[in-house]
């Protein structure tokens, strides 16, 4: 229980940063984060709580990794939450926010790669990625 709280107080702390512009103190704070929560959804993998609570602090470190410009990182941890969406979704076909949050993902990085000029790469990244 105590790992839980500490996750949400992290995740809190480091959405603050985002929004006022802090992207290093962010990704800081998200990468304590995806630690906390990687432990968290090892020690429990059959709870899909833990493992969407996983996803979501990819995205969220992704977030902090955009607006410091990270672009080959960003790509890595998109692929890593589209990775994560996959079991989800094998485990949980009918569960509605297990499959949005493939299409959120994949927006994400067509937007980024769309403003970065990269139009090759996402197609690579589309066929490197896990089927959805």
């Amino acid at each position: 229980m105590a790992q839980c709280n500490l996750s949400i107080d992290k995740q809190k702390i480091g959405d603050v940063y985002l929004r006022q512009g802090e992207g290093e103190s962010a990704l800081k704070v998200f990468r304590q984060l995806l630690d906390i929560r990687k432990l968290m959804a090892d020690q429990d993998p059959v709870v899909l709580q833990a493992q969407r609570d996983l996803n979501t602090s990819h995205q969220r470190f992704a977030d902090a990794q955009v607006q410091l410009g990270s672009v080959d990182e960003v790509l890595v941890v998109y692929n890593t939450a589209l990775e994560i969406s996959q079991k989800l979704f094998d485990r949980n076909p009918q569960d509605q926010s297990v499959q949005q949050n493939p299409a959120m993902t994949f927006s994400k990085a067509a937007s980024l790669m769309r403003d970065m000029g990269m139009a090759p790469d996402f197609v690579a990244f589309i066929i490197l990625s896990p089927s959805l």
